[in-house]
């Protein structure tokens, strides 16, 4: 039992320091989030096809006042099924949809403190790394402002995907690439731009740890020392086949264009000037419907930032001294 407790207690601590950002979503209050309203009628759409026998369907039927949409040809499936299952428990959706949110930032700050605490080999630097990935600005952009759903349970997902990559490097762990390969195909099945944007990034770790991994140069040449990372990358892309393959060949059927034709979706209108980030936040509005987004940082936590990045060098330079 004290083996048990000794396990589980860091991650108590890490849901505990999450807590403080977690408490406001443990109501069924609605909150004025951009998009948090439209998992609303998918939610009600995905119940009544489950009520119908309708398990899993690239046509959703009952969406756009009964005309029906593609929406899982084209968008993720794993977030909004993970909603609907929580609302078919018999909670009230709007508190289905807050939970689901609380869920994300909790398993993203477990993710970070896992990923770190190996890596690291340290339990301090896990639990900083937890609390800091859990108070992320972004992120809790994304979850009190954006409402968007499927990013924040991507950024759930990442740190868990560079964690089982990181056991393929390690080379001691045999089922290393099919837990790889279940967790990137999940994240492919919850963002696909968060996957697209990773995709590449994750090719080049795994080339990264199988470099470190070899003793010799002649070992890189060997096709077992790439087996494993490709096993977990191109595993997860197969389990996530399904979802992809008519998403990329069926992308002429829609008009794609239309999604970042208009000013809020256009990259080219949404870089943010030094100004912008480092200003204080400004007051809420909560009469507006759909409140513009404005992304600060802030002038505290950049200065945290600037302290960081000349810790983590003093720290660093003081290691090489040793070393040499």
């Amino acid at each position: 039992m004290s083996g048990l407790w000794k396990h589980a207690r860091p991650y108590l601590v890490v849901a505990l320091l999450g807590a403080p950002l977690i408490w406001p979503l443990l109501r069924q209050a609605v909150p004025c989030t951009h998009d948090g309203q439209l998992y609303y009628y998918q939610t009600a759409a995905l119940q009544h096809g489950f009520a119908n026998s309708l398990i899993y369907s690239r046509w959703l039927p009952d969406a756009a006042l009964g005309y029906g949409i593609p929406l899982f040809n084209y968008r993720e499936p794993l977030p909004r099924y993970l909603l609907a299952g929580l609302a078919e428990t018999g909670l009230p959706v709007p508190l289905a949809l807050n939970l689901t949110m609380a869920l994300c930032l909790l398993v993203t700050g477990l993710g970070s403190y896992r990923l770190a605490r190996d890596v690291f080999q340290d339990e301090v630097a896990g639990l900083l790394s937890g609390a800091a990935a859990m108070a992320a600005p972004y992120l809790l952009l994304d979850i009190y402002r954006r409402g968007a759903l499927p990013e924040c349970a991507a950024l759930a997902l990442t740190p868990w995907v560079w964690w089982a990559f990181w056991r393929i490097g390690q080379g001691h762990h045999k089922r290393a690439p099919i837990l790889a390969a279940v967790l990137w195909a999940a994240l492919i099945l919850t963002h696909n731009i968060s996957a697209l944007l990773m995709a590449p990034a994750l090719l080049g770790y795994a080339a990264l740890l199988a470099y470190l991994a070899a003793d010799r140069p002649r070992e890189l040449l060997s096709p077992r020392r790439w087996l494993r990372p490709l096993t977990g990358f191109l595993g997860g892309v197969g389990l996530a086949a399904f979802y992809w393959i008519p998403a990329f060949f069926e992308k002429d059927l829609i008009q794609i264009g239309a999604a970042v034709s208009t000013r809020n979706n256009s990259y080219r209108f949404n870089f943010v000037g030094l100004g912008d980030l480092l200003a204080a936040p400004a007051a809420h509005n909560t009469a507006l419907l759909n409140p513009p987004l404005r992304i600060t940082l802030g002038l505290p936590l950049a200065l945290l930032a600037a302290v960081g990045l000349v810790g983590g060098w003093l720290v660093y330079r003081d290691r090489s001294r040793r070393v040499h």
